[in-house]
């Protein structure tokens, strides 16, 4: 039985974290080993996480980001795949089980997906992130959409740890996001596939990573969307890369006059 890897990153994670760790402790695949790597935290996260048993945790001396955490955890795991999951996310009973039924369907798969369910600070269920339908079209041809946007939802993804270490991880010049690179690069030697038989829950809340951007990572940010939209492009074929680019300006133009987000 394949081994799962489901790495946690925390920080300041107290409010939803014990709800997060229940789901994945009882998961009805049981090769699964849950990593957690706390980044500094200031609350009692610490001293909830010495209470925990059977789950590795490293604990950083100094505050290192999102994307150097993944990469050193997946780096001490010897799973085959992998989960990165948020702190206050949630993993139905039977998700690891079937993403890694769905992944094995095919050895040139990269990464699968899914859809998640949006949930709020009380667990009340809000709405779906994505529709099935569009998703599994989108992954099709996954190149092509990630030349647009980053279409993934990453809640509950399902990874193959080799083939991430192949394209080097998450690129570390970027402390707090990284999954558009990395996904345009597994998608550039592999195929990305949707399941739709399971689904994450993603949990909404005034603290959320994205709500705590100021203007300065904003900035940033734009310029990252820019580097993965441009990678993402250049591995095109011209007929689609042409289409990728009408569709591009398209975008821009309902965002700059229709406020479309």
């Amino acid at each position: 039985m394949e081994k799962v890897a489901i790495i946690i990153p925390t920080y300041n994670s107290m409010g939803f974290l014990e709800k997060t760790i229940e789901s994945c402790k009882n998961q009805s695949y049981r090769n699964v080993d849950i990593i957690i790597v706390d980044d500094c935290s200031e609350d009692n996260t610490r001293l909830y996480l010495r209470t925990l048993d059977g789950v590795k945790i490293y604990l950083n001396e100094e505050n290192k980001g999102l994307a150097k955490n993944l990469n050193f955890a997946v780096g001490k795991s010897d799973a085959d795949y992998f989960i990165f999951l948020g702190h206050d996310d949630i993993l139905p009973y039977s998700h690891v089980e079937t993403m890694v039924q769905e992944i094995k369907t095919d050895k040139g798969i990269g990464l699968v997906h899914c859809n998640a369910i949006k949930i709020d600070s009380a667990g009340a269920v809000l709405e779906f992130s994505r529709d099935n339908k569009v998703q599994s079209k989108k992954s099709e041809r996954a190149m092509y959409f990630l030349a647009i946007d980053n279409f993934i939802q990453s809640c509950g993804m399902l990874v193959d740890r080799r083939k991430f270490l192949e394209i080097g991880g998450w690129d570390e010049s970027f402390k707090l996001y990284g999954e558009w690179l990395c996904h345009v690069k597994l998608a550039s030697k592999w195929k990305i596939r949707f399941c739709d038989k399971t689904h994450g829950y993603y949990r909404v809340h005034s603290g959320s990573t994205m709500r705590m951007i100021n203007q300065k990572q904003e900035n940033e940010i734009k310029l990252y969307k820019q580097m993965c939209r441009t990678l993402a492009t250049s591995l095109l074929d011209k007929a689609e890369k042409d289409i990728s680019l009408r569709v591009k300006q398209g975008y821009r133009f309902a965002k700059e006059n229709f406020n479309y987000k």
